[in-house]
């Protein structure tokens, strides 16, 4: 769920803040990253809470206020999709497991920025790969209206990569290494994700042709069924 990453996100983030700190970084960048992780807690709290019965409420009590013929439906959409986020949080072992993936997600993106800075041949600790990492996720997220966060990353990583003496043409490098990696993974998930949506499609027209068939194939029955009248002598 989109919550679950948004949580694993904000609390990796905080993590890079706390190492920033402890490796004495740029005062300017602790204090942009402390008050965009302050702005988040109420957002997150909020998104939170617009899942749970309370949010169930206030849209019901939205959406009842109208007086249009498509009321009904729309309530009826809202309470279905009420009960699956109810089913969705009872499982808390699945909520587990995502935020697991998530967690090593974020690991997998720290080695890579580590590995790839190594053969660039700059000299990076752990602790500051964790710091790019992170931060550098947490611009991403802030961009989300800009798509796949482009020159917002490139911007990030110039301002990180700065606060450990990396010169801007190897933060470069690495973000098209970033990128390389998102249009690997990204691209066979699209394809994929549009041969299941079309064969899912395929299969709702199919099934609604053979409703219609099977509807309209008494009435046809009826028609054969019925003698044709005698002319009169």
């Amino acid at each position: 769920m989109f919550l679950i990453q948004a949580v694993t996100q904000f609390l990796f983030a905080a993590l890079g803040l706390v190492m920033l700190i402890a490796l004495a970084g740029d005062t300017t960048v602790i204090w942009i990253a402390a008050t965009g992780l302050a702005v988040m807690i109420p957002m997150l709290a909020g998104f939170y809470l617009a899942q749970r019965r309370s949010g169930h409420r206030i849209l019901y009590f939205a959406l009842s206020r109208f007086k249009n013929d498509s009321k009904r439906r729309f309530l009826g959409a809202l309470d279905a999709t009420y009960q699956k986020l109810s089913m969705l949080h009872a499982r808390r072992t699945n909520v587990l497991a995502s935020g697991q993936v998530h967690v090593l997600g974020s690991l997998i993106g720290t080695a890579e920025v580590w590995i790839a800075l190594r053969f660039m041949g700059v000299s990076i600790t752990v602790n500051e790969a964790i710091v790019i990492e992170s931060l550098m996720q947490a611009v991403r997220g802030a961009a989300f209206a800009i798509p796949g966060a482009l020159g917002a990353q490139e911007a990030g990583l110039i301002l990180l990569c700065g606060m450990f003496e990396i010169p801007p043409d190897q933060a470069l490098a690495l973000s098209l290494i970033k990128r390389a990696a998102d249009l690997i993974v990204g691209v066979p998930s699209l394809i994929a994700l549009q041969i299941l949506e079309g064969g899912r499609l395929k299969a709702t027209l199919f099934s609604r042709e053979k409703k219609a068939a099977i509807v309209a194939s008494p009435s046809q029955k009826v028609k054969r069924a019925v003698p044709l009248e005698t002319p009169v002598q």
